[in-house]
């Protein structure tokens, strides 16, 4: 049965917490390589055919620089628990999504630009609000040569832009965005590698915030309040069973066990947009956020151990290993002040021991 997370749940949920604290004792993972300082918002991530998990990771720009932040690409390797810095990102953008695509290269979709007051926009493209601008770009990164290259770009300038790689070789973006002169716009759209050419499909039913995520079935599931299901053989969405602790702001990935993982989350907005979230009594009690894992046979979610961290705006990936890594982000605000700080924590977690470590 599903029901809305209640301050009841939160006795089981404490009693996984200390589960997994435990389980986190020995080794430690490393953490993001980029002082704490210089972070600036969110974090995603995908794993490429080379073993290794790939980060865009927001960072402060220079005081001199035309926007207030941008991305950095870093790379992670789940054998050796170490970092390696990759080549700039191609551009001052922010936000960009991420996906690994069947050719080995990794791709950054869309994103915006956030324009210092010394440079007011002038593009001429959507605004999301006061100096905020969407943008349509695509960026292949090819980790053999370490290389960027321009691709097709997504079909519209979006932002909220979440993608993973489709179980038919494409890669799969959804865009939910709010334009100030246009309300609220929903973009889905499939990106060919082999044609470098991006389809226009049918959007969610539900517009949402949503963690995407490639099912066994090879469907693609958008993870939100509602939880849908894109079958790419008959263009069709379909709604399959909530969460059991309803929530935006979600990570989602595949795990080993082809079970997909819903990690984090709120289930008041404004916990994740850090303000007082005097409505989530996940947030109101510190508690870890909840992860769930859905099982596409039974059409149904577990919870499994959560988060050690309190933490929004983080990437999710699948290692090579087995586990899934949870890598940055920033803190959800807590009393007594509500602030919320960058954080550049690695967590992964364990299918087979249902724990994470640190």
């Amino acid at each position: 049965m599903h029901t809305p997370l209640m301050m009841a749940r939160t006795s089981s949920l404490l009693a996984v917490a200390v589960v997994a604290v435990v389980a986190s004792c020995g080794k430690g993972l490393a953490p993001i390589p980029v002082p704490v300082g210089q972070l600036d918002g969110p974090v995603v991530a995908a794993a490429a055919k080379d073993g290794r998990i790939y980060l865009l990771i927001s960072v402060q720009a220079p005081v001199d620089a035309s926007v207030s932040s941008s991305q950095v690409l870093w790379s992670y390797d789940p054998k050796s628990n170490s970092w390696e810095s990759e080549p700039s990102f191609p551009t001052t953008r922010d936000a960009a999504a991420f996906a690994a695509g069947p050719d080995g290269k990794l791709y950054a979709i869309g994103g915006v630009l956030v324009p210092n007051a010394r440079s007011p926009n002038s593009s001429g493209l959507p605004l999301l609000d006061a100096g905020t601008v969407f943008v349509s770009e695509t960026d292949a990164y090819d980790p053999a040569s370490r290389t960027w290259t321009r691709v097709a770009p997504f079909p519209v300038p979006g932002n909220n832009i979440v993608a993973v790689a489709g179980g038919d070789g494409k890669i799969y973006a959804v865009s939910t965005s709010y334009l100030s002169d246009a309300g609220l716009m929903e973009i889905f759209a499939a990106y060919d590698t082999s044609s470098d050419a991006w389809t226009a499909l049918s959007p969610p039913p539900t517009p949402a915030f949503a963690g995407v995520a490639a099912g066994p079935n090879g469907r693609i599931y958008a993870i939100d309040v509602t939880v849908e299901a894109y079958d790419p053989s008959s263009a069709t969405w379909s709604t399959v069973a909530p969460l059991d602790a309803p929530r935006s702001g979600i990570a989602a990935a595949t795990g080993s066990d082809a079970r997909i993982y819903a990690i984090g989350g709120s289930s008041a907005p404004a916990c994740v947009d850090g303000e007082t979230p005097a409505a989530d009594k996940l947030c109101l009690a510190g508690l870890p956020p909840p992860v769930e894992a859905y099982d596409v046979a039974s059409n149904s979610w577990q919870f499994v151990a959560p988060l050690l961290t309190n933490r929004s705006g983080f990437g999710v990936a699948a290692g090579a290993d087995g586990r899934i890594y949870a890598f940055g982000g920033t803190s959800i605000p807590l009393p007594p002040d509500y602030v919320s700080r960058p954080l550049n924590l690695t967590e992964a977690y364990d299918p087979s021991t249902n724990s994470w470590s640190r």
